[in-house]
């Protein structure tokens, strides 16, 4: 079917790519995941063939060039599509990656091999681009459309942008903590609220960061998503 715009017939599709991001009509970007999946599978064949448990790279050169050659494709654009809905097939080729490169016969639980090869969750990993996304955006001295559209949904009440904006508040939580004589007690005092109609109220500098604070951040919530884990399985 077809519907006009400016006077020319427009074709109604099931899924347009758009900046290589495929949308579906449904938004539930399966088709995309679906996509990224096979460009990373495809990938990773080519790259398991130089490898095996009793020849080929080392543990930590694997690792790296597996990260090297699929993360780019993996996390490109994962602010927008990425959600745990939709994760089980990469998840599952991540798991062959892990194990692979610990040389693992026998199966062995994704988290500790993430743990072992130092390498976090793909969730957890997505978690912190989203958060350094908002920061850098939030922490521009420009005030360009982003921003505003970012806080325009906040005050709409988009569940999705909200959700996302907790990790930020929650990294703003913790540098008050490692590093509470960057900010004032009034703005401690705002960002314990951990509300994100406030964050319009805060200066542009409290957004900032380092590497090494996001390294610490990433620990802390990839420790709390191991917790969590450890509480499902009956461990206090």
């Amino acid at each position: 079917s077809t519907f006009k715009l400016g006077g020319k017939d427009i074709l109604l599709t099931d899924a347009s790519k758009v900046l290589s991001v495929t949308l579906d009509e449904q938004l539930n970007f399966k088709l995309h995941s679906k996509a990224v999946y096979n460009k990373l599978i495809y990938r990773w064949i080519t790259l398991s063939r130089y490898t095996n448990r009793n020849w080929g790279m080392n543990q930590a050169v694997l690792v790296k060039l597996a990260k090297a050659i699929l993360f780019p494709s993996l996390f490109y654009g994962s602010v927008v599509w990425m959600s745990a809905s939709i994760m089980e097939d990469l998840n599952k080729l991540w798991y062959r990656v892990t194990k692979c490169a610990l040389g693992a016969v026998f199966n062995v639980q994704g988290s500790v091999a993430g743990v072992i090869l130092g390498v976090p969750p793909l969730q957890v990993a997505n978690r912190v681009i989203s958060t350094k996304h908002y920061l850098k955006t939030l922490s521009s001295i420009l005030q360009d459309a982003h921003q505003d559209f970012i806080y325009s949904e906040v005050n709409a009440g988009n569940t999705a942008i909200v959700h996302q904006l907790r990790d930020v508040i929650r990294f703003l939580q913790f540098k008050c903590e490692v590093f509470p004589k960057q900010y004032t007690p009034e703005v401690q005092a705002l960002i314990e609220e951990a509300d994100p109609l406030l964050l319009a109220k805060l200066d542009k500098k409290v957004f900032r960061y380092s590497k090494s604070m996001m390294d610490q951040f990433t620990e802390e919530i990839w420790q709390e998503s191991i917790n969590n884990l450890l509480l499902l399985k009956g461990w206090t």
